[in-house]
């Protein structure tokens, strides 16, 4: 045994030793999200905005001579169906880094087996509290947090609309606890007038009774706090009942779908985000480079998830780039933690992120549906 210990060492010292997913030519990395079911709309563009990133890299040369290889699990949106996606990802493939992990108990689900193994990891679709405080090591996550971007958003509308009496609808979960704490935040520093929260069960259909209470109460201004189907729904409703209100959501379903979905009764609606269009400046940009990358249909999937797909790709593959060459798992998740002011082209305000930190908070812009142009329109 003693003689073979330093055979072992020796060949290692003349073939190279690498980090896991790390090899001579290759920088293997690798994602789980929903590319069917209900969260597909998500994770689909999620998975085509880093296809673009890595497309885009590998032609420039790769990252420091190395060639960005993908490997993308579907786990439906099934938090247990993540857990066995990430353990083939770390296992079997042997991916260096996670790119992508659902939602929040997704990700939350995966995360001690990522953690345990000192593994670099992006949230990019979910910037719920949850995910960064208490702080993780290796979790680092792109976006703004609900909270703290709520409380921007109803500021922003309460400079819009002054006098106007305020309503939020959120979720039963950590997502709506996010949003009512940052609405609250708001009506407290600027001491708004609120009529009250009403909070639903996650997968609620009917909207009916909220609606028609904010119409009681009368509600000016109402703050859905839903994802995508929730923020139809009660747009729908408040139109149908004649309600008077101005509505605003978060980013979760600022979508091109989004529009097809409400119809007309989506003119008006005020959407914050992080994250442009593609459309528009820098998105339309990028869109016109991803011609050489997707397909017409993939083309046709692109959304607002795209965009974050991509810019945390390139936040990773900038990270693993300021190794050099030897690429460590330690290594990625210390240039990813002394980040700071990476410009992302106009897509996101600059990302940084600092050792006591793991949240970019990036800086929202604010838009509004314009049916008769079936867009999203920036507001000055």
């Amino acid at each position: 045994m003693r003689r073979f210990l330093p055979a072992v060492l020796a060949v290692a010292l003349a073939t190279g030793a690498h980090a896991q997913g790390v090899t001579d030519t290759e920088i293997k990395i690798g994602g789980s999200t929903a590319l069917t079911g209900p969260g597909a709309l998500v994770g689909i563009a999620h998975d085509l905005g880093e296809k673009i990133a890595t497309a885009e890299i590998n032609a420039a040369g790769g990252i420091n001579g190395r060639k960005v290889v993908r490997v993308f699990e579907d786990d439906g949106y099934v938090p247990a169906r993540t857990v066995t996606s990430v353990r083939k990802l770390l296992d079997v493939d042997k991916v260096l880094a996670i790119t992508a992990s659902s939602g929040t108990a997704s990700t939350l689900a995966a995360l001690p087996m990522m953690e345990e193994q000192g593994v670099p990891a992006l949230q990019t679709a979910a910037p719920n509290t949850v995910m960064f405080s208490p702080m993780h090591k290796t979790l680092f996550v792109v976006g703004r947090a609900y909270g703290p971007g709520t409380t921007d958003f109803v500021k922003f509308l309460a400079a819009r609309k002054p006098g106007a009496k305020f309503l939020a609808i959120v979720q039963d979960d950590d997502y709506g606890d996010d949003v009512q704490s940052g609405y609250e935040k708001a009506i407290g520093d600027l001491k708004l007038t609120t009529v009250g929260v009403l909070r639903y069960k996650r997968g609620q259909k009917d909207f009916a009774a909220e609606v028609l209470k904010a119409k009681q109460l009368g509600a000016t201004v109402i703050v859905s706090g839903g994802i995508i189907a929730e923020n139809v729904t009660i747009a729908k409703e408040a139109r149908r009942v004649g309600l008077e209100a101005e509505i605003a959501m978060l980013w979760s379903g600022r979508l091109p779908q989004t529009i097809d979905l409400m119809g007309e009764a989506g003119n008006g609606i005020i959407a914050a985000d992080y994250v442009g269009d593609f459309d528009e400046g820098p998105g339309k940009a990028l869109f016109e480079k991803a011609r050489a990358y997707l397909t017409p249909e993939e083309l046709t999937k692109l959304n607002r998830y795209s965009l974050t797909g991509y810019v945390g790709a390139r936040l990773l593959f900038d990270a693993i780039g300021r190794c050099g060459r030897e690429v460590t798992r330690a290594c990625v998740v210390a240039k990813l933690e002394t980040t700071s002011n990476l410009d992302m082209a106009g897509l996101t305000s600059p990302i940084s992120f600092t050792p006591d930190s793991r949240i970019s908070d990036l800086k929202l812009r604010y838009t509004i549906l314009d049916w008769s142009k079936k867009a999203w329109v920036p507001i000055n």
